[in-house]
């Protein structure tokens, strides 16, 4: 897991190349955080304005 850390990654891509559920990922996480063995960056969540008009341009391009 510390390995597939070496680079910024979002926890759900870890848990599938990992081949674990997403709740075991999340706790080895919070686990080697706790322990400062890796840092925890939180992205930004994207405004839902902002969400529904890519599905809208995603949409006309169709």
């Amino acid at each position: 897991m510390l390995r597939a850390c070496a680079k910024p990654r979002r926890v759900i891509d870890l848990a599938a190349e990992a081949g674990l559920p997403l709740t075991v990922a999340r706790h080895l996480v919070r686990d080697l955080a706790a322990e400062g063995r890796l840092v925890v960056c939180h992205s930004r969540p994207a405004d839902d304005r902002d969400i529904l008009e890519h599905v809208l341009e995603g949409l006309r391009a169709l």
